[in-house]
């Protein structure tokens, strides 16, 4: 079931960043941004439960890229929406920074701080983080 999903995933991510690709006239720029905003609803319903909790951010990609197409239209929203998926699917590492907190890099050179990962994600990596910390001090 796994493999099914994390192939389900790479699909659906190459598909957005596709879908990104496309450019629409001014005319057409708010019709699709409508029908994105529905497939991302129809991702948020359906699919995604049965993919499970993967997103690193809290809220998670398809929140946020459903706030910045709904706030951009096509044109700007995708493209930016598209960055953020990239970032969440893409190389990062974990890691303290200079208050203990816990942080991702992407490899795009973002920073996000533990305030804005996700549970599941600081789960996942919080605990390894902190005692290999512990055990270089």
């Amino acid at each position: 079931m796994r493999v099914i999903a994390s192939s389900l995933r790479r699909a659906l991510v190459g598909a957005f960043h596709r879908a990104a690709s496309i450019k629409f006239g001014k005319r057409f720029d708010v019709i699709a941004a409508q029908i994105m905003l529905r497939i991302i609803g129809l991702y948020q319903v359906l699919l995604s439960p049965l993919l499970g909790k993967q997103c690193l951010f809290s809220p998670t990609c398809s929140n946020r890229s459903a706030a910045v197409i709904r706030k951009h239209g096509w044109s700007i929203g995708m493209p930016l929406a598209s960055a953020q998926i990239r970032r969440c699917c893409g190389n990062f590492r974990v890691g303290l920074n200079a208050d203990e907190k816990i942080e991702l890099r992407c490899s795009d050179g973002t920073v996000f701080a533990e305030e804005e990962l996700s549970p599941a994600i600081l789960e996942r990596y919080g605990f390894f983080v902190r005692s290999v910390r512990t055990e270089k001090s």
